[in-house]
């Protein structure tokens, strides 16, 4: 089942603009679950979809560190040995043989600095966009935004995705509970 949705809040999100006609699909949430995701895609093409994701766990110290310390420093791509220090944070993406990165660089987005990851996934034929977000002051807590699409139409709705997030506002960090869906 799929609903049509104008803006969401989520964690750290204070107000995403869905883009126009784009849909919500259900997720099943299940007894235990601790992960959060809302995915919204293009009508008549689920496979182009943006979606935000919360694991549902805080990730290691010495990962969390390792991430705060990255988003302390000023906006920069990183290099291998950064990249590997956030290996957790980025969970598939960390795996060569599943991830090709295209470029991996902290950012000032929307008055927020944060890590950006940009990437083709060879096996699926997919390319991706994800904004990984210091959810909580202490790096442990990450929050997720993610545009995918098959490799040949995701320039298509790249423009549409990008003007959803470059309207995105924050909450301030720590905010509420931190990363719970609301």
């Amino acid at each position: 089942m799929t609903t049509t949705t104008d803006f969401i809040t989520m964690g750290q999100i204070e107000e995403l603009v869905v883009p126009a006609g784009w849909l919500e699909r259900e997720v099943e949430r299940r007894a235990m679950q601790l992960w959060t995701l809302r995915e919204f895609h293009v009508p008549d093409k689920p496979s182009v979809r943006l979606y935000l994701y919360y694991r549902g766990h805080p990730v290691s110290e010495k990962s969390g560190e390792a991430f705060e310390n990255l988003l302390a420093q000023p906006p920069h791509d990183l290099d291998d040995s950064e990249w590997w220090s956030v290996q957790e944070i980025l969970r598939n993406a960390a795996l060569e043989t599943a991830f090709e990165r295209r470029r991996a660089h902290t950012y000032d987005w929307a008055n927020k600095r944060v890590l950006m990851v940009d990437g083709h996934w060879p096996v699926l034929q997919e390319d991706s966009f994800a904004i990984l977000i210091n959810a909580a002051d202490h790096g442990c807590q990450v929050q997720e935004i993610h545009y995918v699409a098959p490799t040949e139409e995701y320039q298509d709705y790249l423009p549409d995705a990008l003007l959803a997030l470059t309207a995105i506002k924050w909450k301030a960090v720590g905010g509420e509970d931190g990363v719970s869906a609301t």
